[in-house]
């Protein structure tokens, strides 16, 4: 669709262009450079930006890029604490807030704490939410 829409275009700007003097094709072609250059220069920190946080550009400064170390660089990135990074891997394994207090021994309000706390700094407010989003960590 977008080939038979650039031919379409591209005809009717022959089009026109043989009928207009060189003066004139000369002047809009320079305005028409002048006008890409500037829109180019205004898109490239939009650009930079998009390209840059983009998920694909976590391994290229990662040194070990394992499901784990990808997914605890990716909590750490969240200003997560070790603990937490911890609690927040046992959520996405599926394991309920009780198995992770035994699991880690330690009190059951700690990991609700801990619980409020991940779902507050990473906005979310379910454990789905939570799974979605990092549902290219998770091992399936």
């Amino acid at each position: 669709m977008s080939v038979a829409l650039f031919y379409i275009l591209g005809f009717f700007i022959t089009e026109i262009i043989k009928n207009i003097n060189s003066q004139i094709l000369f002047s809009a072609t320079a305005f028409l450079s002048f006008a890409v250059i500037l829109i180019i220069f205004a898109l490239t920190p939009l650009l930079t930006k998009t390209f840059y946080s983009a998920e694909w550009t976590d391994d290229l400064y990662r040194l070990d890029v394992s499901h784990v170390s990808r997914l605890t660089a990716r909590l750490a990135d969240f200003k997560l604490s070790p603990r937490e990074i911890e609690v927040c891997i046992l959520l996405l394994d599926g394991y309920t807030m009780r198995q992770i207090s035994a699991v880690l021994n330690i009190a059951y309000s700690t990991v609700n704490t801990y619980y409020t706390s991940i779902y507050r700094k990473l906005g979310v407010n379910s454990r789905t939410e939570l799974i979605v989003m990092f549902s290219e960590y998770t091992v399936k």
